[in-house]
């Protein structure tokens, strides 16, 4: 990307190789785009828990409002229809996160929301499974 060529990229090459914390800063920025170090470390933190609370506030909003009759008899007889409620309401959170972050990526909305929602209902099904061994 840079264009060197020659005797001039062989001699940066040798140059950057050279030092070894060099070559890694420079792998680091140049072939990954990391960053040396975040621009604001403090309002990305911020900008963290902001979404972390948000995130896990999705699940649990049906538990703040007046349970359901709950559900007896069919495939699962022992859970609310509010555990119901807050998967769906997952869902949409996951596909809504999944569709929003393509601002950012410039990926296909629709792939994106699914790909979101897909890590997330395994997540969520793994979280549950390891549950149930402890049980």
């Amino acid at each position: 990307a840079k264009k060197f060529k020659g005797k001039l990229l062989d001699e940066i090459v040798d140059h950057v190789t050279s030092d070894e914390k060099l070559w890694l800063d420079t792998m680091m920025r140049e072939e990954l785009g990391f960053a040396e170090k975040p621009p604001r470390p403090g309002l990305n933190g911020l900008f963290m828990a902001i979404a972390f609370v948000i995130g896990s506030a999705i699940p649990n909003l049906p538990y703040f409002f007046p349970q359901l009759p709950p559900l007896t008899g069919g495939a699962f007889p022992n859970l609310s229809t509010t555990f119901f409620i807050s998967m769906g309401v997952t869902c949409l959170g996951l596909l809504a996160a999944g569709a929003f972050k393509t601002r950012f990526t410039g990926r296909n909305v629709f792939t994106s929301a699914l790909e979101t929602l897909l890590i997330g209902v395994l997540a969520a099904g793994g979280t549950y499974a390891v549950g149930l061994l402890f049980e």
